[in-house]
């Protein structure tokens, strides 16, 4: 999830906002 988009930007803000989302999802989900 928005894994090689985080990493082509190389925006450290952004890669911490795609990792508290992703697990935020992963506790509310099972994928």
């Amino acid at each position: 999830l928005g894994h090689g988009v985080s990493h082509s930007l190389d925006n450290p803000i952004l890669e911490h906002l795609t990792a508290s989302f992703r697990q935020y999802a992963r506790n509310y989900y099972t994928f």
